[in-house]
């Protein structure tokens, strides 16, 4: 297991999705992250950590999440650690979270999951170095369904590894 370090610089990316509206960006503390020290073997393990903010019965697969979302990452190449309990104090391993904000209107459901690589990295603001919490890459959906978005979590999640992750070189 190792410990990112990782140096801002001036780049940000942005792309958007077919399916929904979706916004790019690596980031420390605002700044943007250089994607030359973001390797697979820098990264792994990685936990997936899910929070439902979702009301209404908008979205219900959370176990089919987690799963999937671990099995897209293997499949990238990139260590799934299945740890079911992680912090931010957890200094070896990188977070895959997916929060999932949604509610209905009347039949409709509408919201948004975003989800966002974070990690402990060194950050330095040119003056000091220290240890920080830290957004690696981050995604986020806008979608609505009458019935959940349990098909299009899914969908975000596949997206935002095949787009953001799997792509990475592997050291």
């Amino acid at each position: 297991m190792k410990c990112l370090l990782l140096v801002a610089t001036a780049s940000t990316l942005f792309a958007t999705s077919a399916h929904s509206q979706f916004e790019w960006g690596n980031t420390i503390a605002g700044a943007p992250v250089s994607a030359s020290l973001l390797t697979k073997e820098n990264i792994s393990p990685v936990t997936v950590r899910l929070n439902d903010e979702a009301t209404g019965g908008c979205w219900t697969n959370h176990a089919e999440v987690r799963s999937y979302a671990e099995a897209q990452l293997d499949l990238a190449g990139i260590v799934a650690w299945q740890e079911p309990s992680v912090t931010d104090n957890d200094y070896l391993l990188q977070v895959l979270d997916i929060e999932v904000l949604a509610g209905r209107n009347q039949n409709l459901c509408i919201g948004s999951a975003v989800i966002s690589l974070k990690g402990w990295g060194l950050w330095s603001d040119n003056l000091e170095y220290g240890p920080a919490w830290i957004t690696l890459a981050y995604g986020q959906f806008s979608m609505f369904h009458g019935e959940n978005l349990n098909r299009y979590v899914l969908d975000a999640v596949r997206d935002f590894i095949d787009a953001r992750l799997s792509n990475l070189p592997a050291k």
